[in-house]
């Protein structure tokens, strides 16, 4: 099979550096890896950051090359014009219906609102079936976090929905993400397929040897109660700081440690808080971006991950800290349950009390923290790349079943050498 990989979800600083690269990441590198037969064209937009160098392993091989299209910018939402868009969506169409693909997969559709990101095909000029990775519906399920004050990008948004549901099937991230396709989006259940997620067990795990930074030493010094990630509003950073000051005095020694990169807005919300709900400020710990190695650590030798969130489209930080052996408790709603499928590790995310009573039964019960912590090593086993990449190949085969094209091993090969140049001299004579 000839299967096309649309990089833009790992090129748009949008998404690079959060959870959708890393994601991209990590499928693109698996799918090859776990498809040898299989021929793969990595697409890039010419517009944005090159990525060659990340692939070097994988273009070594000769079942993977690069193809780069490129278009006179600006093309993007917000710049307004239609007409290079318009160019920009003939050139993209027509350059990769010259690669004879059997499937497209597009690591992130909804790029392209402020940057030079264009999603989209005319397929009218393109004959080829194509999946998206298909992470949520979370803004447009809480309009009120991500569409207040922003009508632009709400219009950008809704229209996305509408181009999303032109395609063949999509990839959910899990079985939350699939549901909230069929029902809000009405697609076929039978061409949204769950592929589900992973982590890096290479770096994520409980034996790797790693010395911590001098940033986070100081840290280690306390028992501590760990959350990593982003500090949008539907992470609920409110309710884990308001359950945190309802602790008994006895357990104020548990100092709350939030790892990752906040946006000034979002650390100026927390310190709110921290005033409004009579918090030590000095018990509260915000690390800002820490590396890879720090994380692991964190994870290892918090008392307990506390993840806090209303609304997910998989939720990996809950497998990072089960996979580095971390006791874990979470919300009960949308995808999270998935992750840490153990009841008794769950509370209702809206109900600060709940929140509370949860973490207060981990810190006066050992042995129920000892539980959490066997759930995490049992859970993080049924999660891997492996099995995702499988799994889109399996989608792959069923959505191309129809019209599957066999061609010649080479042909990729002289498509990749040549292409670009053929296509600048037939657009930009």
């Amino acid at each position: 099979m000839r299967i096309g990989i649309d990089l833009q979800g790992l090129q748009s600083e949008g998404s690079r550096t959060r959870g959708i690269g890393r994601y991209s990441l990590e499928i693109i590198r698996h799918l090859i890896k776990e498809s040898p037969k299989d021929y793969f064209v990595l697409i890039a937009n010419a517009s944005l950051t090159n990525l060659e160098d990340l692939f070097i392993s994988e273009l070594s091989q000769n079942n993977v090359s690069y193809f780069e299209w490129s278009s006179p910018c600006p093309f993007d939402y917000l710049s307004r014009n239609q007409n290079l868009y318009e160019l920009a969506l003939y050139i993209k169409s027509y350059s990769c219906s010259c690669l004879q693909l059997d499937i497209v997969i597009i690591t992130s559709f909804l790029e392209g609102f402020s940057e030079n990101s264009l999603i989209e095909y005319d397929r009218d000029l393109i004959d080829v079936k194509i999946l998206s990775i298909f992470y949520d519906l979370i803004p447009i399920l809480n309009p009120e976090l991500y569409f207040k004050d922003n009508l632009e990008f709400e219009k950008f948004y809704r229209n996305k929905l509408k181009r999303l549901t032109e395609v063949d099937g999509l990839l959910a991230i899990s079985k939350s993400s699939a549901k909230e396709a069929s029902d809000y989006l009405g697609f076929d259940t039978n061409f949204v397929f769950n592929i589900s997620s992973a982590c890096d067990r290479e770096i994520f795990n409980t034996i790797r040897l790693i010395t911590p930074s001098d940033l986070i030493k100081p840290i280690l010094e306390n028992p501590f109660l760990l959350y990593t990630g982003a500090g949008d509003l539907r992470k609920n950073l409110k309710g884990l700081l308001e359950a945190y000051s309802l602790l008994p005095s006895e357990f104020k020694n548990f100092k709350l440690v939030l790892a990752g990169k906040l946006i000034q807005p979002e650390r100026e919300l927390i310190d709110t808080w921290i005033k409004d709900f009579s918090i030590d400020p000095t018990n509260v710990i915000q690390t800002g971006y820490v590396s890879d190695d720090d994380l692991v650590v964190l994870y290892r030798l918090c008392h307990l991950f506390v993840f806090p969130s209303f609304h997910e489209g998989f939720g990996l930080p809950v497998l990072e800290a089960m996979s580095c052996g971390a006791a874990v408790i979470g919300s009960e709603v949308t995808s999270i349950p998935e992750v840490i499928s153990y009841s008794e590790a769950m509370f209702d995310p809206s109900d600060t009390n709940s929140i509370k009573q949860l973490i207060l039964k981990v810190l006066k019960n050992n042995k129920f923290r000892d539980q959490l912590v066997v759930n995490s090593k049992l859970q993080c086993e049924r999660f891997s790349w492996s099995n995702t990449a499988k799994a889109i190949m399996r989608a792959c085969l069923k959505v191309t079943a129809a019209n599957y094209k066999q061609l010649p091993d080479n042909s990729y090969q002289f498509i990749s050498q040549n292409n670009n140049k053929n296509l600048e001299k037939l657009f930009f004579k």
